[in-house]
């Protein structure tokens, strides 16, 4: 990046994000530049309002650009990415609003070759779309996820130069993995569009005549406003983000069952959703919060069914504001019940936890990667980046014989085990 910063910025797709961000650039005293790549009624439209000062082909644009902004659905922007290496320059710096990021970040690398990328998700928007529903202020007060692979890309002038418009546009940038950010926003975002979705779809069955409307109430269209969003903006969503977000509708109705089904009481239902209610609406913490990275660690056993599920679930009670933690085995299995219930006697629980493979994470950097297990020490692979890697060499409680009473003791020394080992090292890692 030149060291006079972003001169002129290429906003690829015009339509209400794109154009929005021209805009806020431009109330935030943006001087340079600042160009679209759209179809034509796009353009005109954000050259109406003037979101952007000219029209230009990719190639024109990305090639005099320090900042190209891909603002299209998830797919174009996948099918964009391979058509910039040509000519972008290697002092640019790509990033994205794309809704899901995994498979974009990983597209972004296997593409360019001499820009850098940096995966971006503004949590702003609207249900109507294009330039004309525009606006200078969409991105104030709203978080802006960036997704870096390594946090030294963060680093880089040019992601710094990012950083500060985000700023100044009244962006709150937080920092999270492309795989995590998969996981939270199926859960934040992609959940509450489908159950609104759905409870509008259910109702139009169900309320037929015109008069039944009449007993709708203001909760309902609370509950529903987001049904009025249309299934193209949605569709590459669902498309590229299949399994958090399908994880994330089984742990919803898992959550209804368990309430309707006696697993547990109506009360405590409402009591937990009181309690996250009351915590969204507090806000975000600061933006030094938000900025600081979390250490991420990885457990490892074979099974991961017992062992590696406890101590990820007392390093995220013991430092989850610290961690960002997961486990995983060789040969997973299930979540063993004798686990669930010594973990509940410590006020954790972990009867979300599913049982999962290594080769999901083999792609992704730890900090740290803790076998718990003589057998899982031995067959973990090496992952990628500067990863820590440590062993705690501990009994198997799976394996244990008896009465119930019996086999929960075992389970009840491994856990405490668990507990003295992650608190010494909790203990020596720097906060």
């Amino acid at each position: 990046m030149n060291p006079q910063g972003f001169r002129t910025v290429t906003i690829v797709g015009t339509g209400l994000i794109g154009a929005s961000f021209g805009l806020a650039l431009r109330r935030a005293g943006f001087r340079g530049r600042i160009l679209g790549v759209s179809s034509p009624p796009a353009l005109e439209d954000a050259l109406r309002v003037g979101a952007v000062d000219r029209a230009a082909s990719l190639e024109e644009a990305a090639s005099q650009s320090e900042l190209v902004f891909l603002a299209r659905p998830i797919l174009g922007i996948l099918e964009t990415l391979p058509r910039l290496d040509a000519f972008v320059p290697e002092h640019c710096l790509v990033t994205d609003a794309g809704s899901t990021k995994a498979l974009i970040v990983e597209q972004a690398r296997r593409s360019l070759t001499r820009a850098r990328f940096l995966g971006g998700h503004p949590m702003a928007g609207k249900e109507k779309r294009g330039a004309a529903e525009a606006e200078a202020t969409l991105f104030a007060g709203r978080t802006w996820i960036l997704t870096p692979v390594e946090p030294a890309e963060l680093q880089a002038p040019a992601a710094q130069e990012l950083l500060r418009w985000i700023r100044a546009i009244g962006g709150r940038p937080l920092m999270l993995s492309p795989a995590e950010h998969d996981r939270i926003v199926a859960l934040t975002s992609h959940l509450p569009q489908l159950l609104s979705t759905a409870l509008a779809a259910t109702l139009a069955r169900q309320l037929e005549r015109p008069e039944h409307l009449a007993a709708c109430g203001p909760g309902l269209l609370d509950m529903t406003r987001l049904a009025a969003s249309p299934f193209e903006v949605w569709r590459d969503i669902l498309a590229t983000n299949e399994r958090p977000i399908r994880e994330a509708l089984e742990a919803c109705i898992k959550t209804l069952r368990a309430a309707w089904d006696g697993a547990a009481t109506v009360s405590e239902l409402f009591q937990s959703a009181n309690e996250f209610a009351a915590r969204l609406r507090q806000g975000p913490p600061g933006e030094e919060a938000q900025l600081k990275q979390k250490q991420r660690v990885l457990f490892v056993c074979t099974g991961n069914s017992a062992r590696s599920q406890m101590a990820e679930g007392l390093m995220r009670h013991l430092a989850g504001d610290r961690f960002e933690v997961a486990s995983a085995g060789t040969h997973p299995s299930f979540v063993r019940p004798e686990a669930i219930a010594v973990m509940r006697e410590l006020g954790v629980d972990i009867s979300g936890h599913r049982s999962k493979s290594l080769d999901e994470f083999l792609e992704q950097p730890f900090d740290f990667v803790i076998t718990v297990c003589d057998q899982a020490r031995q067959s973990c692979p090496v992952f990628p980046g500067p990863a820590r890697r440590i062993h705690w060499s501990l009994e198997d409680p799976a394996a244990a014989q008896g009465s119930e009473q019996e086999r929960l003791a075992v389970f009840r020394r491994v856990r405490d085990e668990l507990n003295e080992r992650i608190r010494a090292f909790l203990a020596e890692s720097p906060r």
